[in-house]
C-alpha cells in the first residue's frame, strides 16, 4: 500500500517511532502525499485539543507537573519544521490550545520537558473537531488516551488492520489454505467497507475505503470497481487512481480503461483528483512500454498542469527522465557495487540471468513490510535463474547489519559506501524508496517499480519467463 496522508497504518507507524527517528521520517511523508503541492495560499482549519499529562511518582513526587511542552508539528516544502499546536501544562498538568492546520491528517506529537525532548506519538486533527488527550510519563505511549470522533473510528479501523496484517503474515508462512484466500478477500473487505460506511469523512474511512478496495485487487476486480464508482470523497479517489486504471486495464484491457479515465477526469470539478488520473493515465502507458503514448500523454499533462500544481511539475520531470532513460526495453545502466560478501558486482554480471534490483533504506518501513514477500518472490523464482541485487541507501553498516539480526540474507546485498550513492540515484531517478527494477536476461528493462507497485512484480516475471519458455 502506498504512503499518503490516507494511507492505512501510518499513525501507528509514528507513534512507534522514537523522537529523533520522527524527525528524520517526516521529509518522506512529504515527498508522497497527496497532491498537496499546489502555489495557492491554504485555508487554515482549526481544532481545540486539551488534556492532562502527569508524571509517575516514582519519577517525581512533588504533584508538580507543570512545564511540559506538547508539540505538534508537520514539515514544509523545505523540509522545515511547522509546527501546528503547542501547549505547556500547569502544576495540575492541565493544557489546552487551538491547533492550526492545514489538512485532516495525522501529524507527530513531541512531548518535551526541560529542554528534553522525552517522548513521541501521533495524533488525527480535523476542522471543528476537538481533541482530548490524557498521559503519564514516563511511560506515555503506553499510557496515553486520545478522545475524539476521529479517534473513535480510527481505533476501530486500526483493530480491524492488525488483525488483517496478522492473517496475511499467517497467509505469507503458508498457514493459510490457498483455496480460502479468494473467500477471505471478500470478507475482510465487506469487513473493512462497514467502516468505511459507519464513519463517513473521517480518515477511518478514507483508509477503510482505500484497503477494501487493494483487499479485493485481484481477486475480484468486479466488486472492487463496483465499490470505487460508490465512493464520492475526491481524496479517496485520487488516492486509488493508480488501482482504478490497474483494475480497469485487467477487466476491460488497456484501451477500454483509459477512455473510462479520460471520462471520468472529464466528469470531475476536482483538480486534485485531475492531476492524479493524468499522472496514472502516463505512468500505465509507460508501464505497459507504450512509450510514445506516454510521450504524447505527458506533454498534454504538461501543459495543463505542470505550472500550476508543484506535485505535478515534480512528476512531469521524473516521468520525462524514466520516457529518455528508463523505459521498458532500455538497457539497465552500468552500475558496480561491493557486496557485504565482498564480491564485486556489475550489470554485466546479470548477462544471461533476469534479476530485480532494489534502491532503498534498510530501516524504511515499507520496505520491511514487503521483505518477507519478496523474499517469497525470490525462493521460487530462483529456480528458474531469477537473481536478486539490494541496494541499500543506509551509510551506516551498523544500520544494515541491524536489519538482518531477525532476518535471513538469501541474496546479495550492497555494502554501504561501496558506489557513489549521488551518482547512483541521479542515474536511476530514485525519486522514492523502495524503487525495483526488473531486468530480463539480455539487460534490458522490463519495467521499473516504484513504492508499492511491487505488488504488480509477480506480473512482470510472468511475461519474463513466459518469453524464456517461448525461446526454449
Amino acid at each position: 500500500m502506498s504512503f499518503s496522508s490516507i494511507t492505512p497504518t501510518s499513525r501507528h507507524s509514528v507513534r512507534k517511532m522514537s523522537v529523533n527517528s520522527i524527525f528524520s521520517w517526516m521529509p518522506v511523508i512529504l515527498g508522497i502525499g497527496l497532491l498537496a503541492g499546489c502555489s495557492k495560499k491554504p485555508q487554515y482549519k482549526s481544532a481545540y485539543v486539551y488534556g492532562n499529562v502527569t508524571v509517575s511518582t516514582k519519577i517525581d513526587s512533588s504533584g508538580d507537573y507543570s512545564g511540559i511542552n506538547l508539540t505538534v508539528v508537520e514539515p514544509d516544502t523545505s523540509n522545515k519544521v511547522d509546527t501546528l499546536f503547542h501547549a505547556v501544562t500547569n502544576r495540575l498538568g492541565q493544557f489546552s490550545g487551538t491547533a492550526k492546520f492545514k489538512s485532516k491528517g495525522i501529524y507527530p506529537l513531541i512531548l518535551n520537558r526541560n529542554s528534553t525532548d522525552i517522548s513521541s506519538s501521533a495524533v488525527i486533527l480535523a476542522a471543528n473537531d476537538s481533541l482530548k488527550i490524557v498521559g503519564q510519563l514516563p511511560d506515555f505511549g503506553t499510557t496515553v488516551k486520545y478522545t475524539s470522533h476521529e479517534e473513535k473510528a480510527y481505533s476501530t479501523y486500526e483493530r480491524l488492520e492488525g488483525d488483517w496484517a496478522r492473517l496475511m503474515a499467517y497467509a505469507r508462512n503458508g498457514q493459510v489454505k490457498q483455496d480460502t484466500l479468494p473467500k477471505l478477500a471478500h470478507t475482510w473487505s465487506n469487513l473493512f467497507w462497514s467502516v468505511y460506511q459507519k464513519y463517513p469523512g473521517t480518515i477511518a474511512a478514507q483508509h477503510s475505503a482505500v484497503t477494501t478496495i487493494r483487499i479485493l485487487e485481484g481477486w475480484d476486480d468486479s466488486l472492487a470497481f463496483a465499490r470505487f464508482k460508490q465512493i464520492k470523497d475526491p481524496a479517496i479517489q485520487t488516492e486509488l487512481s493508480r488501482d482504478l486504471v490497474q483494475i480497469l486495464a485487467s477487466r476491460r484491457g488497456l484501451n477500454r480503461a483509459l477512455v473510462y479515465v479520460d471520462s471520468l477526469s472529464q466528469a470531475s470539478d476536482n483538480q486534485n483528483l485531475k492531476i492524479a488520473l493524468g499522472m496514472s493515465k502516463v505512468k500505465i502507458l509507460y508501464d505497459s512500454t507504450k512509450i510514445q503514448e506516454a510521450r504524447d500523454d505527458l506533454m498534454t499533462f504538461k501543459k495543463a498542469f505542470a505550472s500550476a500544481n508543484d506535485q505535478a511539475r515534480s512528476f512531469a520531470q521524473s516521468m520525462q527522465y524514466d520516457l529518455d532513460s528508463l523505459a521498458p526495453g532500455m538497457p539497465m545502466p552500468s552500475f558496480r557495487v561491493v557486496t557485504l560478501s565482498g564480491d564485486t558486482l556489475t550489470n554485466n554480471s546479470f548477462k544471461g540471468h533476469p534479476y530485480v534490483m532494489e534502491i532503498t533504506g534498510l530501516a524504511n518501513k515499507l520496505y520491511q513490510n514487503q521483505y518477507d514477500d519478496m523474499n517469497a518472490v525470490y525462493l521460487v523464482y530462483r529456480y528458474f535463474g531469477l537473481k536478486f541485487l539490494t541496494v541499500p541507501i543506509d551509510t551506516s553498516e551498523i544500520t544494515v547489519k541491524a536489519f538482518f539480526d531477525d532476518r535471513a540474507r538469501n541474496w546479495p546485498f550492497a555494502r554501504a559506501g561501496s558506489y557513489k550513492m549521488s551518482n547512483l540515484l541521479h542515474r536511476l531517478n530514485i525519486q522514492l524508496i523502495p524503487t525495483r527494477f526488473l531486468v530480463d536476461s539480455k539487460g534490458d528493462i522490463v519495467r521499473k517499480y516504484v513504492g508499492t507497485e511491487s505488488q504488480y512484480l509477480l506480473q512482470g516475471l510472468s511475461k519474463v519467463f513466459h518469453k524464456t519458455e517461448k525461446k526454449s
